[in-house]
């Protein structure tokens, strides 16, 4: 099983550094792209009409594929948010994209639109609270996530209420102007996504002043993830892994965070 998984993830490492000069495989026509979004949206919210504050999740590099890494992270965490009482949806751009995660090289625009277009949905959603949407990312995800925080020629930035991001990679991520409030993690041991690299984005960040980073001691990439041994080295030479303290306690700030 950790022979599998290094084999399939050890790619993603290795294609996250050409991601800077590789230009998009996959573009569809926005509704058609908004189409496939909406068949995986696998929304799940409590009881009632609401209106329900919200919750978009947005993986990492494998996305809510269960051949490529098991999505218990993801189930645990819309089960939780749902009995805090928020609406959950996934943004899926693996899915709606029609690639698979360590297979294909996926444009951090592409992705940023996508959270756009599905923060447009749930604020035509009349069990959604409007201004109470939030976006919980993971590594990829969370790098996209700030980049939905930026204007575009084509789009204006997502209207949400906070960013929570674990370990954001933050591949052609650009500084973001919009006073919207974050919420980082990462591990001081994680050489995919070091906070220092972070830290480098956040001195450009008009208010970054409303962005809290969280660190964590020997914690590397995926700490989050209990799904995976403590340490693990994949075939490009990243170590990564589950570290249970860390993860409890970065939990705990996102209930509060998201509860204030």
């Amino acid at each position: 099983m950790k022979r599998y998984f290094l084999r399939r993830c050890g790619w993603w490492f290795l294609a996250s550094v050409l991601l800077t000069t590789c230009m998009p495989g996959w573009a569809d026509a926005p509704a058609e792209r908004a189409a496939r979004l909406a068949a995986h949206y696998n929304l799940d919210k409590p009881e009632g009409n609401g209106p329900f504050p919200a919750v978009m999740l947005v993986p990492a590099c494998n996305g809510f594929n269960p051949r490529l890494m098991k999505e218990g992270r993801y189930k645990n965490a819309t089960r939780r948010l749902k009995e805090l009482g928020f609406a959950v949806i996934r943004v899926d751009y693996l899915a709606a994209g029609e690639v698979n995660a360590c297979d294909s090289i996926i444009y951090p625009a592409e992705l940023a639109d996508d959270i756009v277009t599905v923060t447009k949905y749930l604020r035509a959603q009349s069990f959604v609270k409007p201004d109470a949407i939030n976006v919980l990312a993971w590594s990829y995800g969370g790098g996209a996530a700030f980049n939905a925080l930026t204007k575009t020629e084509s789009r204006e930035p997502a209207q949400v209420a906070a960013v929570v991001a674990y370990y954001p990679y933050l591949a052609l991520a650009r500084p973001w102007s919009v006073d919207v409030p974050a919420l980082v993690f990462c591990g001081d041991e994680d050489t995919v996504a070091p906070c220092a690299r972070f830290e480098s984005l956040l001195d450009e960040v008009p208010t970054r002043a409303r962005v809290k980073v969280v660190k964590y001691p020997e914690s590397y990439h995926v700490f989050d993830n209990s799904e995976l041994p403590t340490k693990v080295t994949s075939v490009s030479g990243s170590t990564i892994g589950y570290n249970e303290k860390s993860a409890t306690a970065a939990w705990a700030e996102v209930e509060k965070f998201l509860r204030r």
